[in-house]
């Protein structure tokens, strides 16, 4: 059996939304670049490692799985329509909540009965839009440390 690529490009001399839709939907793309150094495991029970990004609003993306390595150039883009959002709760939620990427690059290959109660550590990083909120910010660039996160939720009752 072969495999088979196909690449293409696509190009446009305008913008694809009008300035109407560029308001109405006012969308904000994310682009999740590269990790480095993360300590990443040869043996072959370990998963793949890939990120799952935790927008302000709760919604969510993930990135493509990439093999075990200490450096991966992620590059993935994803864009999230803020127009659709009440402006006063953007507003709000941009001021007090973080973006949150969580790191999975331990996870292990467990039996799917086992799933449930596989308690795995992560990697997570946090991001504030606040400088969003800046007249006239039109981008961010941003780093942040991996700090390792335990999957279990800790009852304190």
């Amino acid at each position: 059996m072969s495999l088979h690529y196909l690449n293409f490009k696509i190009q446009s001399d305008q913008p694809l939304l009008s300035e109407f839709l560029r308001k109405k939907l006012n969308p904000l793309q994310i682009h999740l670049l590269a990790c480095k150094d993360i300590p990443y495991k040869t043996e072959h029970k370990y998963k793949p490692i890939h990120c799952v990004v935790k927008f302000i609003d709760g919604k969510s993306f993930r990135t493509l799985d990439f093999p075990q390595q200490p450096f991966i150039k992620f590059m993935h883009k994803h864009v999230f329509l803020l127009g659709l959002h009440d402006p006063v709760m953007l507003r709000e939620l941009l001021a007090t909540h973080v973006v949150k990427v969580d790191l999975h690059d331990c996870d292990e290959y467990v039996p799917p009965e086992d799933e449930k109660d596989a308690k795995f550590s992560i990697g997570q990083a946090k991001y504030t839009f606040k400088d969003l909120l800046r007249p006239n910010c039109r981008e961010l660039k941003l780093r942040s440390d991996v700090f390792p996160v335990k999957r279990e939720l800790q009852d304190n009752t």
